[in-house]
């Protein structure tokens, strides 16, 4: 299970996860959308049994769930600024189409 992290989203992501005093970072995606699924971040504080730890540079991790590992696959996730704010992005190989809000994507052969 390949999925990157940047170091702009492992600072965002950790600094988050000390605010909320949570323990994992989860990546979860949600049958939702105009496009068919929606990525759904999560910060936990303790692994669910359906999830993957996934270990980065064998010092940082995050949790994917059961349901979002053949989805995300591949995934680059980075912290980028648009416009007056800032917020995580998932570059995606495996969306085949995304809605215009960028909020949600869909797959091939899928018939969400």
């Amino acid at each position: 299970m390949s999925v990157i992290v940047t170091e702009k989203a492992r600072k965002h992501i950790d600094r988050i996860k000390e605010q909320a005093n949570k323990s994992y970072f989860r990546l979860h995606v949600k049958s939702a959308g105009c496009s068919g699924y929606r990525y759904d971040p999560q910060l936990l504080d303790q692994k669910l049994e359906t999830d993957h730890e996934v270990l980065l540079d064998n010092e940082w991790s995050l949790l994917v769930s059961d349901d979002a590992l053949s989805l995300v696959k591949g995934t680059t996730i980075d912290y980028v600024s648009k416009g007056l704010g800032s917020q995580l992005v998932f570059l995606n190989p495996n969306a085949e189409d995304e809605c215009g809000c960028g909020e949600s994507f869909n797959v091939p052969g899928d018939e969400s």
